[in-house]
Formats: C-alpha cells, structure tokens, sequence
C-alpha cells in the first residue's frame, strides 16, 4: 500500500516537472509553429502544383516555377512581415547594432530576391537551372531562418515580460505542490 503512494507521489512529481520543463521552453514551441504553418499555408499553391502534375502525369514545371518567382516573393513576404513585426513590437530587445543588422540581412534578402526574379524577366539572359535552383534556394533558406530566428526572439522575449509574475508564481505554486505531495504522501 506503502508503495503504491509513494509510486503516486514520484509520477506527481514527474508530471510537475515535466510541466514547469514546457513551459520554460513554450517559446521554443511557438517558433517551431509559426515556421511549419508559415511554410505550409504559404506554399501551399507549390504542393498544390505538384499534385496537379503527378495527377495529369507531366513533369513538374520546376523551371517556369522558378522563373515566375512565386518563391522569391514568398521569401520577401515572408521578411517583410517580420520586419514590420519587429519594427512594430513594444518588448525591449532592440539596440542600435541589433537594429541595423536586422534591415541590413531583410534589405539583403530582398535585393538579392528582385536580382534574381530581375534576371529571368530578361529575355536576353540565359540562367541555368542549377544556378536558379540553387539561387532560390539560399534565398528561401536565408529568408526562413532569419525570419524563424526574429520570431523565436520575439517569443522568448513576450514569455521573459510575461513571465515576471504569473511564470513565476506558477512555478513556485507547482514546486509547493510538489513537495507538499511528497513530504505527506496520504
């Protein structure tokens, strides 16, 4: 009998630490979401793309994809929104140097984007598909992470502000609640 308290007590005390580990780290969390449902809805007409074609057995027009520069402008969307987010936020993370480096790498992405999407709008430029594909690539890669990293930055932050008061006496309540459970097991 014994026993089996004090078994119900350790995984009480499990599940409180389990709880108190997701909510330190929710942040994490949210980023993770914001860059899976950013990727799927705003891809979302590519997937859609490429089912048509294996439906209709043709090859997936990757090229004309890659000319039309729907991914290019996704990737700008995509800086474009978190920029305005960030330039927007009221949270306290920004600095002169933080500041500067963060249009500086947006300005970038979106130039290197308009160059790109520039060069196949000429008729009289021949670009490989190996340079495109690779082109578009680094961009989307580079915009995503730089996106996804503003995004985690501004989730730790609102749970950092947040976390002031309610995190904090959340904690101590559950770490009472925990030793009280274990400290008189009936």
């Amino acid at each position: 009998m014994n026993y089996k308290k004090s078994n119900k007590n350790s995984r009480k005390v499990n599940l409180v630490q389990i709880r108190l580990f997701f909510n330190k780290i929710e942040w994490v969390i949210k980023g993770i979401n914001w860059l899976i449902f950013t990727s799927l809805f705003g891809l979302l007409q590519l997937l859609v793309i490429f089912f048509w074609t294996l439906l209709r057995n043709k090859p997936f027009p990757l090229n004309q994809i890659l000319a039309d520069g729907s991914i290019l402008f996704f990737a700008c969307a995509i800086v474009a929104s978190v920029i305005i987010d960030y330039g927007l936020s009221d949270k306290d993370f920004k600095s002169y140097l933080g500041n500067l480096f963060v249009f500086f790498f947006a300005l970038i992405i979106i130039f290197s984007s308009s160059l790109i999407y520039g060069l196949c709008l000429d008729s009289g430029q021949e670009i490989s598909e190996e340079v495109l594909t690779l082109s578009h690539q680094v961009i989307l890669f580079s915009a995503m992470s730089f996106a996804t990293t503003l995004k985690l930055n501004y989730y730790f932050k609102l749970k950092e502000g947040s976390s002031n008061g309610k995190f904090e006496f959340e904690e101590r309540k559950v770490k009472k609640e925990a030793l009280l459970t274990v400290e008189n097991p009936e």
